[in-house]
């Protein structure tokens, strides 16, 4: 405060209670709001935070680590709660950030953990560590070790259970906590947004959760981002060379990723990733972007130093008998931000696109580790808040058809061009005349003038003068849109997301394949797959509207050719069609049908007959009476 009189500011105040500076707590405050915007209920409320913690975070304790945060048990997380919970789990004191990590296993939070508490809170650790282990040669963890560590735990306990106290004195000689305190400061720099306090604590960070998501491989549904080779390397230059200069030393906490225990006191543990626990399956992050790639995740690091766990750096122990030996320093500059234009190529139009797809890759065989580095979801939108940049190019894992249970990464989805009608006069030479994909008729109008509602259809065959107008009111398509899609989406996908996307009822809409005026393909079956229907990419998809009046456009320019035609072919047999349906005319259409072919009942009225049956004196003795009647109101 620059005088005694000024008012604290809330950020000021925040920062006055917590181990985070002002700039932390704005930044925060950004992140905060943009994950509370994607809310379903606009809450940063338990069913919101699983799918951003888990993975890494294991299923079963997202429930605990929630609790932790919301002070006031209220069901949400308020951004104060956010502000304090983080600043007690990652800048606070080790014996904070301790007492933090009790509190996400104190269920009923009456300050003891119980022995069931105890025996959940060793599992989550177990998981964690052995999910941190990058060796691939790994001994299944002894379910006895398990044992010792609960056992070791209960003799420390009370009649009320493990006081936090007892707790405390367990983890200062144990290190096993630890991998859990460093995944849970991991997830709230890379998804709660908190800015890294040095070039090296971030690359630890960022390149701790990279290693651990390349080794938990690909699932169906993920989506991994692309980010410029150029860029990577110098960003992994800026983090990686500072320590090894003696330049910086990180703030983050390294500890050995092994505990010892035994009867006595001396068991090593072995630690291996379960594969197999339902207890800590991890949930997949699913998004709404309808993209996808083909391309297999290469095992390969792009070059940069492989750092086998965000807990253990051999790098950073030293010998007792040795000093550190100091290099000369080389700067690196912070890089800007990130640029992937040079992966996409330039687009051919200039129309919306619907997805997220970020554009067209350049299809010049571009290579993980020489032309772009991948990044799973949490990771890039951690990037873009520290760094910015763009474009975003989220590229889905799909099933491969190349065996039961593979997966690869869809580089290049469907790129789709997505044609819809327009009715009124258009100019030439601008707006979506522009892209227009039928010939424009001369004098086009527009069809509106169709007294009451009829259709085309039902007066394609009358003879009326007026049908020949339907000519001038044909439906022109344009090139609206462009849209990706994987190759393994249903028609009920896209169906779906162009509904949600355009706000258009699914009853008021059809998509046509469209190749050329007599080959285009109404697509009805919702389960086959775009692959099936041999959709191919730059292919045109028609977004066919219903009209106000309940005719659809592509039925109603059909008709408006065949009226115009004088040659047109009439069916061989009379009656072998009914009328086309206009609205809710399909019941009466349906009727005429029955009646028309009904054979004695066509031949009377064909042959005349029902003429000799007409009494033309009824006909003139209601003339009469009508004419007296008008006669004496006059």
């Amino acid at each position: 405060l620059s005088n005694e009189l000024e008012m604290p500011t809330f950020y000021q105040t925040l920062a006055g209670v917590t181990h985070l500076e002002e700039t932390d707590i704005i930044e925060l405050e950004k992140c905060y709001w943009s994950v509370k915007g994607e809310s379903s209920s606009g809450k940063l409320d338990l069913k919101t935070l699983i799918p951003l913690i888990s993975p890494p975070m294991p299923l079963n304790v997202c429930s605990g680590l929630f609790a932790a945060f919301d002070e006031n048990m209220d069901g949400h997380i308020d951004f104060k709660e956010m502000a304090c919970g983080i600043s007690a789990a990652c800048r606070g004191p080790l014996t904070e950030r301790q007492k933090f990590c009790f509190k996400v296993f104190d269920n009923d939070k009456d300050g003891y953990l119980s022995r069931d508490e105890i025996s959940k809170m060793v599992d989550v650790m177990l998981f964690i560590c052995e999910d941190n282990i990058a060796t691939q040669n790994k001994a299944a963890t002894d379910e006895s070790v398990k044992e010792i560590i609960v056992s070791d735990l209960i003799k420390r306990s009370t009649d009320k259970g493990l006081a936090i106290g007892e707790y405390l004195m367990w983890t200062v000689h144990n290190s096993l906590p630890m991998d859990f305190l460093n995944l849970i400061f991991q997830v709230c720099h890379i998804v709660f947004g908190l800015r890294p306090v040095s070039r090296v604590e971030e690359g630890e960070i960022v390149k701790g959760w990279l290693e651990r998501e390349e080794r938990r491989g690909l699932a169906v549904g993920q989506l991994w981002y692309l980010i410029s080779m150029d860029w990577w390397r110098n960003w992994n230059d800026y983090v990686s060379n500072t320590y090894k200069n003696g330049g910086e030393m990180s703030s983050y906490c390294s500890f050995e990723s092994t505990s010892s225990y035994s009867k006595t006191s001396s068991l090593k543990l072995s630690s291996k990733r379960s594969q197999s626990s339902l207890e800590n399956s991890i949930a997949l992050d699913i998004s709404s972007v309808v993209v996808t790639g083909i391309t297999t995740l290469d095992p390969s690091t792009g070059g940069h130093r492989r750092v086998g766990s965000i807990t253990s750096y051999s790098s950073l122990q030293e010998s007792p008998t040795q000093s550190p030996i100091m290099s000369r320093k080389v700067s690196f500059s912070k890089p800007g931000p990130i640029n992937n234009s040079g992966l996409v190529s330039v687009p051919t139009t200039k129309v919306t696109s619907l997805t997220g797809e970020g554009g067209q890759l350049k299809r010049n065989m571009l290579l993980r580790g020489r032309d772009f580095q991948l990044v799973p979801n949490s990771l890039w939108k951690a990037l873009v808040q520290w760094y910015r940049g763009s474009p975003a190019l989220p590229r889905q894992v799909i099933q491969s058809n190349r065996g039961a249970g593979e997966t690869e990464l869809e580089l290049y989805p469907l790129n789709l061009r997505l044609l819809k009608h327009h009715n009124g006069t258009l100019s030439n030479g601008s707006g979506p005349n522009s892209n227009v994909v039928r010939a424009p008729t001369p004098n086009a109008g527009s069809w509106s003038g169709l007294v009451g509602g009829y259709g085309a259809a039902a007066l394609s065959s009358t003879g009326y003068n007026y049908v020949s107008n339907l000519v001038n009111s044909m439906p022109r398509r344009y090139l609206a849109y462009t849209a990706s899609f994987s190759k393994l989406s249903t028609v009920k996908h896209v169906y779906d997301f162009l509904c949600t996307r355009l706000k258009l009822k699914a009853e008021d809409m059809r998509l046509w394949h469209f190749h050329d005026e007599n080959n285009m393909v109404l697509i009805e079956d919702e389960d086959q797959t775009l692959e099936e229907l041999g959709v191919c990419d730059e292919d045109q998809i028609i977004i066919e509207i219903r009209n106000k009046d309940l005719t659809w456009p592509e039925e109603i320019g059909s008709l408006s050719i065949n009226s115009g035609d004088k040659c047109k072919q009439l069916p061989a047999e009379k009656g072998a069609t009914g009328l086309n349906n206009l609205g809710n005319t399909c019941f009466m259409n349906a009727a005429l049908q029955c009646v028309s072919n009904t054979r004695l009942l066509t031949q009377y009225f064909i042959n005349d007959m029902h003429l000799y049956e007409l009494n033309r004196y009824v006909f003139l003795f209601l003339k009469l009476n009508s004419i007296k009647i008008i006669n004496h109101y006059s």
